[in-house]
């Protein structure tokens, strides 16, 4: 049980991390803003792809949940294959019947420890194939999402006032409308109606 664990954790990880910074370029990517602008911290990135898909809407949530499920069943199938000694005996046996008719002679032991090694390694890649194919999953069903979610962001700013504010400039320049989209420490994105521009922090007021 540990083990499958201690198999599963770094997966599960690896796999939140992606969907969260995936969701997060999506999101910013529909509102044409380069995400290194607004940069994630780790911590955050994982909280992030932990509770993307429970703030969305039915169809990106589905997206979402195909995600979570291929990265839950991918890591579950990579400990199970790992750990499984009637599994690696298969393949030991599968690599004795591959071998031509001529050689079906028993194997020395140290034949028969490569053929072992083969088998084990063959199924280690095997796993990793999916493991890449389910991560795969996750980055284009989370980017989606993002963007998707950024649609729905634009849409209602023109439905209703919630969320709007209005900026005013030290300078004396005329203020202007928008909805915060992402801010940092130092600057914020606000989607203006037609656009989405950036403010830096110390010059709103």
């Amino acid at each position: 049980m540990l083990q499958t664990v201690l198999t599963v954790l770094p997966i599960v990880t690896a796999g939140l991390y992606l969907l969260g910074l995936t969701y997060h370029q999506g999101f910013l990517e529909g509102f044409g803003i380069e995400e290194t602008l607004f940069p994630l911290s780790v911590d955050r990135t994982l909280f992030q792809g932990f509770v993307a898909f429970l703030m969305l809407g039915a169809k990106p949530f589905a997206y979402s949940l195909i995600a979570a499920m291929a990265i839950f069943f991918t890591a579950i199938l990579a400990a199970v294959i790992s750990s499984n000694q009637r599994i690696r005996n298969w393949g030991h046996s599968l690599a004795i019947k591959l071998r031509p008719p001529s050689t079906a002679k028993p194997l020395s032991e140290d034949a028969s420890k490569w053929v072992d090694k083969s088998g084990t390694l063959a199924i280690y890649l095997i796993v990793a194939f999916l493991i890449y194919l389910g991560l795969l999953v996750v980055a284009l069903a989370a980017t989606k999402s993002g963007k998707e979610q950024a649609s729905r962001f634009i849409e209602s700013f023109s439905k209703n006032n919630e969320g709007i504010v209005t900026l005013h400039f030290p300078n004396g320049a005329t203020p202007v409308t928008g909805k915060p989209i992402f801010c940092g420490s130092s600057h914020c994105a606000y989607w203006l109606g037609t656009e989405a521009v950036l403010y830096n922090n110390a010059s709103v007021v």
